[in-house]
């Protein structure tokens, strides 16, 4: 996997050629008419990197983690969105997540988001960093809140 940062002509390529499981996560959030326009708008705020197929040269992974408040830099979002190259990429792809969330770890006590309960590719993904899912009054229909704690950040 090779690594690019964030353009904009890499993000409208992964959005139009996304999984099945993204594409309908997008969909539950934002709806179905506009859904690459939001959600472009929403990832072109944040700072991140593009993972190319080193075969193709094709954009297939993005992702980061993001501040949630200003005020509270303890807490942060991670995110992801990929294409079905993904599954081509999966080890590398996994070396370079632990390696970032080495890095994530450093700076926040929690990561966490909300996650569209059909999204199991990114489940199990995400069940093998040791995330926990939870189902709360504050998710919306059809999604979940995971969540991990870096308890080792919370003793420095």
């Amino acid at each position: 996997m090779l690594r690019v940062r964030k353009n904009n002509k890499a993000v409208r390529y992964i959005l139009n050629h996304l999984r099945l499981e993204d594409k309908q996560e997008l969909i539950a959030k934002y709806g179905r008419r506009k859904y690459k326009k939001k959600a472009f708008a929403d990832i072109k705020k944040f700072n991140f990197d593009i993972g190319i197929d080193e075969t193709t040269l094709k954009p297939f992974i993005m992702g980061g983690c993001n501040l949630v408040d200003k005020n509270n830099s303890d807490i942060g979002i991670v995110w992801l969105l990929s294409t079905n190259l993904v599954y081509k990429n999966g080890i590398s792809l996994l070396k370079v997540i632990k390696k970032e969330f080495e890095i994530i770890d450093k700076k926040y006590f929690i990561t966490c988001n909300y996650i569209y309960e059909k999204n199991f590719t990114a489940k199990k993904w995400l069940e093998q960093l040791g995330y926990k899912f939870v189902t709360t009054k504050e998710c919306q229909t059809g999604f979940e809140y995971f969540y991990r704690i870096n308890k080792l950040k919370g003793l420095s």
